[in-house]
């Protein structure tokens, strides 16, 4: 009987324990939403782990649209009614564009002195202005990208973001179901030490010196996104989804348009952004959420 009585007790004490641990996460997931906190993390065996100051929620209960997710072909519904997709300034030969380390990524924005660049067609009702592009990565070349295609992992992921001018403001799309317009593209690290760096991504990553500690800022070359235009080039249509933005808040008002093959940059090119550092002194070494569940959504391919 005593015999039986010691694991009766362990057994209640470990219920005791996993309860406040659910209780200790439920609270820190609730408390990192509402702050909105921006922090970098590492992913690891499907864990996050703090890499930056605060914290983040990856998985959310309760809203079921979130991003990035899995880009299956089984889960495809294929379109060809869209009309073209159309990207109009992007890489204009006028005025200027910068890139800043936020403490979480790399951001590029346009100089005020040049036309709006602006986005439209495909699935889009609207027009759609430029806002920023940012980039994912992650502690290797493995695995950085957000999105992954029928369960392949890519090293990096950059996020072109758009607002709908319809709603004026960035601020102002955040609780509109159409609202922002996310285009996506892989990044895949090949080669070896003494391959070539993509000469046109090179106008973003030989700047990347300047802005390894965070709020700085370095100027880029006007067409220094030019090498979006060679993604589109690459592949024969996208795939495009209803989701989130993949950082708190996790507004559900992004429609995703995803290209599927990658842009093929180097080892050095990629090592460039795990040399940024986060404001809280550490390098940005992966700032990238894990997929999400697609709880039912169609994901469309448009050529």
């Amino acid at each position: 009987m005593p015999g039986n009585q010691t694991r009766a007790l362990r057994r209640r004490s470990m219920r005791r324990q996993a309860s406040l641990r659910n209780i200790v996460s439920t609270e820190c997931c609730k408390l990192s939403c509402r702050a909105g906190l921006r922090s970098s993390k590492a992913i690891k065996n499907g864990a996050t782990q703090l890499k930056n100051d605060g914290t983040i929620c990856t998985h959310i209960k309760g809203p079921t649209g979130q991003s990035p997710v899995d880009l299956a072909p089984t889960e495809v519904v294929r379109n060809e009614e869209f009309p073209p997709l159309k990207m109009t300034g992007h890489w204009t030969p006028l005025g200027s564009a910068f890139m800043y380390n936020t403490g979480n990524t790399a951001e590029i924005r346009m100089s005020l002195d040049r036309p709006p660049a602006i986005l439209s067609g495909g699935p889009l009702k609207d027009e759609y202005e430029f806002a920023q592009l940012h980039f994912h990565w992650g502690a290797s070349n493995c695995h950085g990208a957000e999105h992954s295609l029928n369960g392949k992992l890519f090293s990096m992921e950059a996020h072109a973001v758009h607002f709908n001018k319809r709603y004026e403001t960035f601020e102002n799309c955040l609780d509109k179901r159409d609202g922002v317009v996310v285009v996506g593209y892989f990044l895949q690290v090949v080669g070896d030490d003494r391959t070539e760096d993509h000469p046109q991504f090179a106008k973003v990553t030989d700047h990347l010196h300047h802005v390894v500690e965070p709020n700085t800022k370095a100027e880029l070359p006007h067409d220094a996104l030019a090498w979006m235009k060679q993604g589109r080039c690459l592949c024969s249509g996208y795939y495009t989804y209803h989701g989130s933005l993949t950082t708190p808040p996790y507004n559900e008002c992004v429609t995703w348009i995803l290209f599927p093959d990658p842009i093929r940059i180097t080892k050095r090119q990629a090592e460039l952004f795990r040399n940024m550092k986060s404001h809280s002194g550490g390098c940005i070494t992966a700032n990238f959420r894990p997929v999400q569940g697609l709880n039912g959504r169609e994901i469309f391919f448009g050529s």
